[in-house]
């Protein structure tokens, strides 16, 4: 599509700026124009020249000496609205969907990530599961800073994209659901727990280290509350854990057969809310690629993988996936 005069293309919506711009300042630009900080157009083509890629920070670029502009521009890409439908179209005519699901798809939930800056891990130590094991005071600070995170995290309610997915579910078309999050909220949300694989495990349940007996955490966590600060199974005396995936902690092999399996068997591969930056999640990507399925992402920052799906949104993962379902 192309479309003389000053046009700017940002998130796939058609922009129209005045012949001057009134504020010679970058960051006043982007306020007036509500441009995101780091919004950059598709194409700008200058009059007369071969098309060159142009950051939009650098303003002065896009005008001449009478501050009018000097750029006559071609729009490349589809709208949001076309890729809500060819998204939709993919969703429709599959029958075996593969769901890879990260920490991005909860902070809508209000559950903080873990990686990014203020998340979980910038206010606490990590413990490795060998310290965790030898040592008793990590093992009671790993406890207290469970025992500060997990209520909210109980607290908190599935949003429209956990209940998305559950809709899949019950429509039959969920093959797997892969998960790296250990909040629970995808049960919450409607999703067969047999269709679920939990990569990290679940914060939801305690595991006995020595019998392997799994309990609802809530139960622990009430005598944490009354003072015990180093729980220990009430059948065997063996040490509890929240039953999560620690660093040093290998993750189930079963898991990854079947996740790779789901990968591989799938008609269609969603990646929501994650970076995948984070191995073996990430891989899955690309075992559906490697295979030729079709593949949808959803996240907010751009991943090493973006160029192997077939429609990619940036947008709030719960209002997409309430428009794709």
């Amino acid at each position: 599509m192309t479309k003389e005069g000053f046009f700017v293309s940002i998130n796939d919506q058609d922009i129209i700026l005045p012949d001057s711009i009134p504020a010679p300042n970058g960051e006043d630009f982007h306020n007036k124009f509500h441009l995101h900080p780091l919004a950059t157009a598709d194409i700008f083509v200058p009059c007369g020249g071969s098309p060159a890629a142009i950051n939009i920070n650098n303003w002065k670029e896009l005008l001449n000496d009478e501050g009018k502009p000097k750029f006559r521009i071609i729009i490349e890409g589809i709208t949001l609205n076309e890729k809500i439908i060819e998204a939709k179209e993919l969703i429709s005519g599959s029958k075996k969907i593969t769901i890879l699901t990260g920490a991005g798809i909860s902070t809508e939930s209000g559950i903080a990530d873990f990686r990014s800056p203020g998340g979980v891990w910038s206010h606490y130590k990590t413990v490795t599961i060998q310290e965790f094991v030898s040592d008793t005071e990590k093992r009671k600070y790993y406890w207290k800073y469970k025992s500060d995170t997990i209520p909210s995290m109980l607290a908190a309610e599935p949003n429209a994209a956990h209940l998305a997915i559950g809709k899949l579910d019950r429509e039959k078309k969920l093959f797997r659901l892969l998960t790296q999050n250990i909040d629970g909220l995808h049960e919450r949300g409607g999703v067969d727990r047999k269709r679920i694989i939990r990569l990290h495990g679940t914060n939801k349940e305690v595991i006995c280290l020595s019998c392997n007996k799994v309990q609802p955490i809530e139960g622990v966590l009430e005598r944490i509350g009354r003072g015990e600060e180093d729980p220990k199974c009430k059948e065997c005396g063996g040490l509890l854990k929240p039953n999560t995936v620690s660093f040093g902690q290998s993750l189930n092999p079963e898991h990854l057969r079947i996740a790779e399996l789901a990968s591989r068997e799938c008609d269609l591969f969603m990646a929501l809310g994650s970076s995948l930056q984070v191995y073996p999640a990430c891989g899955y990507v690309e075992v559906a690629h490697n295979y030729g399925k079709k593949i949808i992402i959803i996240n907010r920052a751009p991943t090493p993988y973006d160029s192997m799906a077939a429609c990619c949104f940036s947008d709030s993962l719960a209002e997409i996936m309430a428009r794709l379902v």
